[in-house]
This record gives C-alpha cells, sequence and structure tokens, in this order.
C-alpha cells in the first residue's frame, strides 16, 4: 500500500475483528485501516464514495448480490477482485457438487456468468488456489 493509500475492510466476525484490529495496531496502520464490523451486504449498500479496488471473499452464494453495489462504488479503470470463484472444482462441473452446495454453486455460476457478460467490465478468471476472477471497470 503507497504512503497514500487507504483501506476499508468489512468482517462480521468478532474473532477476527479482534485480531484485525491487533494486526492494524501493530503495523501502525490505525489511521490508514478502516475496520467496520457488519454484514457485507448491508454495510456495501450503505458505503458511498469510491475505490479502486474492491476485494470479494466473503460468502460465495453472496458475491452475486454485492455485483452491482460494488460497481457503483468502483471507479472507472479500477478492479473487483474474486475470491473461491471455482468453489473446490464446483463450478465447472455437476460431477463435484454437494447437494447442500447446490445455492451457492448456482449463484457463484450466476455471478460469474455476470461478470464475464457485463459490457461495463473485462474480465478474466484465473486457475489460481480456488480460483480468482479479476474484472476490469472499463472507462467509458
Amino acid at each position: 500500500m503507497g504512503e497514500k493509500g487507504r483501506v476499508t475492510t468489512v468482517e462480521r466476525d468478532e474473532r477476527m475483528i479482534a485480531q484485525a484490529r491487533e494486526n492494524i495496531a501493530k503495523m501502525g496502520y490505525e489511521d490508514r485501516i478502516h475496520l467496520i464490523q457488519g454484514d457485507a451486504q448491508e454495510t456495501a449498500a450503505s458505503l458511498t464514495g469510491t475505490f479502486d479496488m474492491i476485494f470479494l471473499d466473503g460468502g460465495k452464494g453472496h458475491y452475486i448480490h454485492l455485483l452491482e453495489d460494488c460497481m457503483r462504488l468502483l471507479k472507472p479503470g479500477g478492479l473487483i477482485v474474486s475470491d473461491n470463484v471455482l468453489y473446490k472444482g464446483m463450478i465447472a462441473t455437476n460431477e463435484l457438487v454437494i447437494r447442500r452446495k447446490i445455492t451457492i454453486v448456482k449463484r457463484m455460476r450466476k455471478y460469474l456468468d455476470a461478470i464475464s457478460h457485463d459490457p461495463r467490465l473485462m474480465t478474466t478468471v484465473l486457475p489460481l488456489g480456488d480460483g480468482l476472477a479479476v474484472s476490469y471497470k472499463k472507462i467509458d
């Protein structure tokens, strides 16, 4: 992060928030990292301003519901980086889908279709780890 860089992060797990606060303090970044406790969907809907990059790494079934808020918040030329988009191989083939994960898989497939076909975005999916989608918001 550059000298003028700022990070806004959303976390709902109280244990993770405590750990994050401790790490932020150790690094001396209290004035540069804004930690919001809450649900990502609810928080995204209430955020204002713009961001150069948005990193999604939460409930996989919720990415599709976050997309329009991400588009509203993302600056032209910015990136949406979405983690775990191949979801244990279940996105690629129905043969690997675990029954209790069907809804998550359907929503992630819908999300990948949306970011791949949205004319405002240029997206690539990288087969790194559990899959990483990088979406560039086109400049008008």
